[in-house]
């Protein structure tokens, strides 16, 4: 299973790779660009770290409360005007597959609100602003 962390790419640009289970550590935030990132596990990022996903649809602001349940706070698209907390599932293609966990380019991502299953348009960018305390 893959975790991921910040490190320098060659070009200076922060990009996402393989880390322990402890998600980042540092003490500043770094925001990662949208067109370097492809996917992210929300299981292995610590609370506070913030997402921006683009869909074709939307787009919403992502709050990490607790990575390893998939609770967030969501803001964005028609559903969600305020902050409102719900469970990332993860990204689906819009059958029966899963990706527990994942938000990833192409794919809708699905997440439960309100005792329902939501599933978004798909995501057409990923930015990450890495909260390491």
């Amino acid at each position: 299973m893959n975790q991921v962390h910040e490190t320098e790419s060659p070009s200076g640009i922060p990009a996402l790779t393989e880390t322990s289970e402890y998600g980042y550590r540092s003490d500043t935030r770094t925001e990662i660009a949208a067109d370097s990132v492809t996917d992210v596990n929300i299981r292995f990022l610590l609370p506070g770290t913030v997402l921006t996903v683009d869909t074709v649809n939307s787009s919403y602001r992502i709050v990490v409360l607790n990575g390893k349940t998939g609770l967030v706070t969501m803001q964005g698209g028609e559903l969600f005007p305020q902050p409102t907390d719900v469970r990332i599932e993860g990204s689906t293609a819009g059958g029966s597959e899963l990706r527990v966990g994942w938000i990833e380019l192409g794919l809708r991502l699905e997440f439960f609100v309100w005792h329902r299953r939501i599933v978004t348009s798909p995501v057409r960018g990923i930015t990450v602003e890495v909260f390491r305390p």
